[in-house]
């Protein structure tokens, strides 16, 4: 079965999995504790976008703002995928805070996914043999990775994704630049239209028009027609992998009363009265917060390096105090211990505490585990020098 349809199951049967009590009170209220719980999740997934938390957001009565959620999530992924260094918001909550409550344009979609197909992707002539379908079809092979038939011309190519980042390649054409402009539309070989970060896959472009007008190493730019409506952009985000956690059952559950949702007939009318309040936000205004979304989440990013940057220095002054100390206590034996054991022992509670992840995170998390394993050898060799340099004779 198909990664992604495993992830759809999953996610089906994890929002179908208790009781639909509070979907009959009516859709969740904005700010009751299930939707700031929601809000307070990662916003990343390993190098995708939560995007189940739309599908969520969707299930307790909320479409407009699921699609809200949804479109943001994808715009910020394209941005990234088109060389672009926007501010990673830490939750969903910076997420929708930084939408305005108001959906992306699929104008501005369209535009990122331009720019991130003619970043991302590199083609090559696919010198493979003629296939006996086409054949049988009447083309012919006319050059490398070029074939035709009256009136019709199709290139064999290799495209390579060279971002690392995945990529949906739906509704794909490939535009030849100069004299005739020639467009082919372009179609998978395997019939999978998602590139990962650096895969390359063999895909078939066909138009009209004589391989005398078309060269699979001509200049060309990539188009997609993927985000013309709605039901596209869902289209595209379940292509690129809507995977829920695995703890989403566990969250649906907790989240499922009319209590949590504030669909109770009583909290539910102080919620309405309250929203009724809330003004609403001009164009200017979103832009501005949208802005000041970004601007805290760059902050809070540069405070967290500060803090791990701290917790390195601290963790190397802290290790040397308790190893002399422990020195001037038990020996230097026990004491070497004891600093060989503090890194595998953070390493433990860490695991234990946040568990490996999936994606770029995974690797980055295992990278980190090993380190803590094997950091102590180099600091106790450090600290039974300082130890005996300075410190044996006291």
């Amino acid at each position: 079965m198909a990664p992604r349809r495993l992830a759809a199951l999953l996610l089906g049967a994890c929002l179908w999995a208790g009781p639909v009590s509070a979907q009959r009170g009516g859709p969740v209220v904005i700010d009751s504790p299930a939707w700031k719980d929601l809000m307070a999740q990662p916003a990343m997934l390993g190098d995708l976008p939560a995007f189940h938390a739309a599908d969520l957001i969707e299930a307790w009565g909320r479409p407009e703002e699921a699609e809200v959620l949804r479109r943001s999530l994808l715009l910020h992924h394209l941005r990234r995928a088109a060389g672009e260094s926007p501010p990673t918001p830490a939750t969903l909550g910076e997420v929708w805070q930084g939408s305005g409550a108001q959906p992306t344009p699929l104008e501005a979609l369209a535009q990122a996914q331009q720019q991130a197909l003619n970043h991302a992707l590199a083609a090559t002539a696919d010198a493979s043999p003629l296939p006996p379908d086409r054949a049988a079809e009447g083309w012919k092979a006319a050059g490398s990775g070029a074939w035709q038939r009256p009136g019709r011309v199709a290139l064999a190519l290799v495209v390579s994704n060279r971002s690392p980042w995945p990529l949906a390649l739906l509704g794909l054409q490939r535009r030849q630049e100069g004299p005739g402009g020639v467009v082919l539309d372009c179609t998978p070989v395997t019939r999978v239209a998602r590139l990962d970060a650096q895969q390359a896959a063999r895909w078939s472009c066909e138009g009209a028009g004589s391989a005398a007008t078309i060269r699979a190493d001509a200049a060309a730019r990539w188009v997609s027609t993927a985000l013309a409506s709605a039901g596209l952009v869902r289209e595209m985000v379940r292509t690129l992998g809507d995977r829920p956690p695995l703890d989403l059952k566990a969250f649906v559950q907790r989240n499922e009363s009319c209590i949590r949702q504030g669909t109770c007939p009583a909290v539910a009318a102080a919620a309405a009265s309250r929203a009724a309040q809330r003004p609403r936000l001009s164009a200017e205004e979103r832009y501005a917060a949208q802005r000041e979304s970004e601007i805290k989440s760059e902050q809070q990013r540069r405070r967290r390096e500060r803090l791990q940057n701290w917790i390195v220095v601290a963790y190397a002054l802290g290790g040397l105090l308790l190893h002399l100390l422990v020195a001037r206590a038990a020996g230097r034996i026990v004491a070497t211990m004891v600093t060989l054991a503090i890194g595998p022992a953070i390493a433990v509670w860490m695991f234990f505490e946040y568990g490996i992840g999936s994606g770029w995170g995974a690797l980055g998390m295992l990278i980190l585990l090993g380190g803590l394993c094997v950091v102590g050898l180099p600091l106790a060799v450090a600290y039974n020098f300082i130890h005996k340099r300075f410190f044996a004779g006291l």
